[in-house]
């Protein structure tokens, strides 16, 4: 599920959800190699990095009848992607082990949306982030976003989870 699973898959051009997909299981295959903070950020910034490379945003009509011709991919959408997946595959399905999630999840970043940046702009305004929507982010305006430099739900819980979700809470994952 958190492998085909993404919102953002419409935004993507034809053909890119198997590519995103391959390089997802490849990465989290491979989670025996993050042991820490610092292994989890050079997998999140190797991927990003490759997605950026590799996959771009789809020609979109407009409504004022205009065409939005197709362009490379953002970092913070690359982010956003990896973000998403990640947290549905360690946080939620505890994906491979308990254990392995378990260790993954206190890294986690908090997946962000262009609303949740909205939020953290106004919450946050000493980040001077010039972005304002997750297709402007590069690698530099990322590293500015409190959320990315949070575990998991730090910031994201405060500021996100009334604003992405109307209130409701999120479901808290069952305990090891």
């Amino acid at each position: 599920m958190a492998l085909g699973f993404s919102a953002m898959t419409r935004v993507f051009e034809s053909g890119s959800q198997p590519k995103i997909t391959r390089r997802l299981a490849e990465l989290f295959a491979d989670v025996d190699r993050i042991a820490n903070a610092h292994d989890y950020e050079r997998a999140h910034s190797e991927f990003c990095d490759w997605f950026v490379q590799t996959i771009r945003t789809a020609e979109k009509e407009l409504k004022n009848g205009r065409t939005k011709p197709c362009a490379a991919c953002s970092y913070g959408q690359a982010a956003k992607v990896l973000d998403v997946a990640a947290k549905v595959y360690f946080y939620y399905c505890a994906q491979p082990s308990i254990d392995a999630a378990g260790r993954i999840v206190p890294v986690l970043h908090g997946g962000v949306d262009n609303q949740i940046m909205r939020h953290l702009i106004r919450r946050f305004p000493e980040t001077a982030i010039r972005a304002k929507s997750i297709r402007q982010v590069d690698r530099e305006e990322y590293t500015k976003l409190p959320a990315s430099a949070q575990p998991c739900g730090a910031v994201i819980s405060e500021a996100a989870v009334g604003a992405s979700t109307g209130g409701t809470t999120l479901p808290t994952p069952p305990a090891a």
